[in-house]
């Protein structure tokens, strides 16, 4: 299976231990201490189980285990050092994924005491900056003024929206934090006091959410974004694969590229800091306001996370901004069709060469269409680029498996695995069968 993290494959059960280095759970891309792939193995684990009607629960209480021992060990709240090496560094997509494990966990019955993780929520969500609308929550420790460290990417400080000038506004993590509140409140039995607090920090943050999307673009916005999309389209368009015997077109892609990279992108980076929009014209949506914007992996990313929002949204009472969910609609379907057409096509087809992160586009067209409407068609462009992901990745994610939280439900337990089919419940109850290889489909 691929795991969501590191997007690292590895055979489960059989591979279980390379999760870990000297009882930690680790990513395996730099050695230090990471969450996210022990929450996409556990979340597998259940998803075998509900396939083969195999017993993997001392295997999931081990994930458990690790993840509670590390906190501990930490002081109450996990610590990284992913880019420092120091303990005063912690990544809130990481704590975020174990807090949804330990949820997991207590529903499960492996742990019992909510407090575990009402409190870790708590400390998570004190990494924070209040902006002039809202509540934003931070990617990691370093953003904050009292972690005393140096941020070694460099962002460019800036006080968008009101924001404190360490605070990269990191788009994915601030909606990662915002499901996983979500999430916590839907599935963990608390106090009226934690409940109240819990939602308070879910409007603000939502509050700030709808202030980043609904920047008013100045002209300046509109002259650089559109100019942005033409390079951008030069710059996807270079990692189209040339023929064989292209031996100079090669060459020749690949210092377009480098060029692009270190002449545009430097400029790119202080405009873009200053005007700060996210959303471009052509659907891109760009994960921060500080940071070089060469994470261009993190388009999918965003619209990834805006799914599962509009998920967790639709399944819990609460009053939210009717114009913001329709928003986030858009912005979904809009940043699909940007990923399956050319050029950016061609750079995530260049990328499952090396990881199996594309996997994310995957799940985002499951979760996506279990929030259209019914009378809305399925897109046949979608069904054709998730074809030919999966047959690219081969290696399945936990939701394609039958089990995640917060993209599918719990797959029927009848023992059929059709070879060659993707077959799976999506979260508004209707059934999704994928032809892999005649790319049709059937929902039910």
């Amino acid at each position: 299976m691929t795991l969501i993290g590191s997007s690292r494959k590895l055979e489960l059960p059989n591979d279980f231990s390379h999760l870990f280095s000297d009882g930690v759970l680790v990513d395996p891309r730099n050695g230090t201490p990471m969450e996210m792939d022990a929450y996409s193995a556990y979340l597998a684990l259940k998803a075998i189980e509900n396939i083969s009607g195999a017993d993997y629960s001392r295997e999931r209480m081990t994930l458990v285990s690790a993840v509670i021992s590390r906190m501990q060990e930490c002081g109450g709240f996990w610590q990284h050092g992913a880019w420092t090496g120091s303990n005063r560094e912690s990544h809130m997509r990481f704590s975020a994924a174990a807090l949804r494990l330990l949820c997991e966990a207590l529903n499960d019955r492996i742990i019992v005491t909510a407090s575990v993780v009402t409190e870790a929520l708590k400390k998570h969500l004190s990494y924070a900056d209040k902006l002039e609308q809202g509540t934003w929550f931070l990617h990691d420790s370093l953003e904050t003024g009292e972690s005393g460290m140096t941020h070694p990417h460099r962002p460019l400080k800036n006080t968008a929206l009101g924001s404190s000038t360490g605070n990269c506004l990191v788009l994915n993590t601030h909606v990662d934090t915002l499901c996983t509140l979500i999430y916590v409140l839907k599935n963990v039995a608390m106090s009226d006091e934690n409940k109240s607090f819990f939602q308070s920090q879910l409007a603000s943050g939502l509050s700030a959410l709808k202030a980043a999307l609904d920047v008013k673009k100045a002209i300046l916005w509109r002259y650089f974004s559109g100019f942005d999309v033409i390079v951008r389209k030069v710059l996807f368009g270079s990692y189209v694969q040339p023929q064989p015997a292209a031996h100079f077109s090669v060459i020749s892609k690949r210092f377009c590229r480098a060029a692009i990279i270190r002449l545009y992108f430097p400029i790119r980076h202080r405009i873009r800091s200053r005007l700060y929009g996210f959303v471009f014209p052509d659907g891109y949506i760009e994960r921060d306001i500080a940071l070089d914007g060469t994470g261009f992996g993190y388009h999918r990313v965003n619209i990834y996370d805006l799914s599962r929002l509009l998920i967790q949204v639709n399944e819990f009472k609460f009053e939210f901004d009717g114009n913001l969910i329709k928003q986030c609609g858009r912005l979904i379907d809009n940043g699909i069709d940007y990923a399956i057409q050319k050029p950016y096509w061609s750079y995530l087809i260049a990328s499952t060469k090396d990881s199996g992160a594309a996997i994310l586009l995957c799940e985002t067209i499951l979760a996506r269409l279990a929030t259209r409407t019914n009378d809305e068609p399925v897109p046949q462009s979608w069904i054709h680029a998730y074809c030919v992901l999966r047959r690219k990745i081969k290696s399945p994610s936990a939701a394609i498996l039958g089990y995640d939280p917060f993209i599918v439900e719990e797959s029927n337990k009848d023992g059929v695995v059709r070879e060659g089919w993707d077959c799976l419940k999506l979260r508004d109850g209707r059934g999704i069968a994928i032809n892999l290889a005649q790319e049709t489909f059937f929902v039910s």
